[in-house]
């Protein structure tokens, strides 16, 4: 009998009530590490392969509204996401389906700058690895369709993303990638950037992966089965917005675009509990808050919110 047995069993049993405990104090998410399609999540190895469907829900909790508007903001997210990855060799594929509601809640005598919000996002990674070689391939696509409820299209709060180009491991567990980043969003210019992320597995318990930011993943026991993960990362969201007078650009009603920015650091845990089903729970701290609007391509009003907190 391993001698060590017991702590092992303690421990798993330990984490175990935590999960439990973060999933039962906040929410079912199909968030980073399972199913969702931000870049750090799409990368992972730790997405198990074939179809995977995830339903998720997260609330972030009242932020002062900043820039001497009154009142203050809080937001409840509902999320589906069906994801299909294929791996074959070094090769892997992943494309990833979301659908997310936002439903803003604006008080404390704040004004009602939009209502909820719904995305349908489709995304595309594809990394190559040549033949008894070190350097590989990769390509990302992104499609993105925001808008708010009523009577605006999604597809007029069309963005999209795009990235190719090279990777090349310089030791076991080490692989560098480098290329070109487009991004289009509604009344914006085109943004074109260099791009550089890395794939560490540092040993078989931790990896970090950085793209729009960090994670750090720890597998508690080398089996993907309680995974820990400890991320920091840029988030953006694009929508469109009803017909409303905008007096800073011009006469007349306008359908604006709203960006929702900011920077996020989490702590969360993953637990499989057998066959297909785990179950993920996080805290997450919110930062550099803010609405841009934009329309007739000019941004005419920034709105700035204190850091929140969701679960």
């Amino acid at each position: 009998m391993n001698p060590n047995a017991p702590l092992i069993i303690l421990k798993r049993r330990l984490i175990i009530l935590i999960a439990s405990a973060l999933t039962a104090s906040a929410c079912l998410q199909a968030q980073q590490l399972t199913t969702s399609g931000t870049f750090l999540d799409v990368f992972s190895p730790e997405v198990p392969v074939g179809v995977t469907v995830g339903q998720g829900v997260s609330h972030t909790f009242d932020s002062n509204l900043k820039n001497g508007v009154p009142g203050d903001v809080s937001v409840t997210r509902l999320e589906t996401t069906v994801s299909y990855r294929k791996a074959w060799e070094q090769n892997r594929l992943n494309v990833t389906f979301n659908y997310e509601y936002s439903d803003y809640d604006w008080s404390g005598g704040a004004p009602r700058f939009f209502g909820d919000t719904n995305s349908l996002s489709l995304n595309a990674i594809y990394q190559y690895q040549f033949d008894d070689s070190d350097w590989g391939a990769y390509m990302i696509g992104t499609v993105n369709l925001g808008a708010e409820s009523g009577d605006v299209s999604l597809t007029s709060g069309d963005s999209y993303v795009a990235s190719v180009g090279a990777s090349y491991e310089f030791f076991k567990g080490f692989t560098l990638s480098f290329g070109a980043l487009f991004i289009s969003n509604p009344e914006q210019a085109n943004q074109y950037w260099p791009v550089a992320f890395i794939d560490w597995r540092i040993n078989e318990y931790l990896t970090l992966r950085t793209f729009n930011g960090a994670t750090l993943v720890y597998d508690v026991f080398a089996d993907t089965e309680t995974v820990l993960d400890f991320t920091v990362q840029y988030n953006s969201r694009v929508v469109r917005l009803n017909a409303q007078p905008v007096p800073a650009v011009g006469p007349g009603n306008y359908n604006p675009a709203m960006e929702e920015e900011s920077v996020s650091a989490s702590a969360g845990v993953t637990h499989k509990f057998g066959g297909p089903f785990y179950v993920r729970g996080y805290v997450q701290g919110d930062f550099f808050r803010e609405f841009e609007f934009r329309a007739g391509g000019n941004k005419y009003q920034t709105i700035k919110a204190d850091p929140g907190i969701s679960l």
